[in-house]
């Protein structure tokens, strides 16, 4: 053996004519994967957030927005879309429902007594409330 550890036959542990032979290509490949991984994990995020933010502002559950962006290949366009259509279009006010009359007010309050979801009192009161505003 020489003082580079090749044996007699010019082999080394590499196998012939390989020793200290480093090119740096496994070192690059190792760095672009990682920045790929990285980006695509930022692009993740970003995308989280955002629809997010659009699901908030359109009155959409942001849970489920983000599950949405998460699990299909277009779930980001698709929360876009939907926030989109349930706004109104900037400078155009949000149309309030028509108030109903008060026959129709009376009712659905009588309805909802008689289906039991509001106590006598709450009838008592928002009936007296109803009648007050004629």
């Amino acid at each position: 053996m020489n003082d580079l550890g090749d044996d007699e036959f010019g082999f080394d542990e590499f196998g012939p004519g390989l020793t200290g032979m480093n090119d740096g290509f496994g070192d690059g490949f190792l760095a672009l994967f990682a920045l790929v991984a990285i980006a695509g994990v930022a692009v993740t995020i970003w995308k989280v957030s955002e629809s997010r933010k659009m699901a908030r502002e359109a009155g959409i559950d942001p849970g489920r927005a983000t599950a949405m962006t998460l699990l299909t290949d277009d779930g980001f366009e698709a929360t876009y879309l939907a926030s989109a259509l349930k706004s109104p279009t900037p400078g155009q006010p949000r149309e309030e429902p028509a108030p109903a009359d008060p026959a129709t007010r009376l009712k659905t309050l009588d309805e909802l007594r008689s289906r039991g979801l509001v106590t006598g009192a709450e009838y008592a009161e928002r009936r007296a409330a109803i009648i007050a505003e004629l």
